[in-house]
């Protein structure tokens, strides 16, 4: 619900970090209508699903922010 209560943040974000991804099978969130919500918002912004507990998908999301801090020296 959090794309659509706030939009501003989701529309104006170059990235979005849908995290504790390791949880999904035990809690009600509805990934995919996440997304889908985020996507309405801003088609262009980077999605990133990570977990820091078990170190899913941090590389990718470090990789983008990497680039990031280069492409503003």
């Amino acid at each position: 619900d959090k794309p659509l209560k706030y939009p501003l943040i989701f529309k104006e974000s170059k990235a979005i970090l849908i995290n504790k991804i390791d949880l999904l099978p035990y809690v009600p969130f509805k990934k995919d209508k996440a997304i889908q919500d985020i996507r309405n918002l801003n088609p262009t912004g980077e999605i990133f699903e990570v977990s820091c507990t078990a170190h899913n998908g941090l590389e990718p999301w470090l990789t983008w922010l990497r680039a990031q801090l280069e492409s503003n020296r």
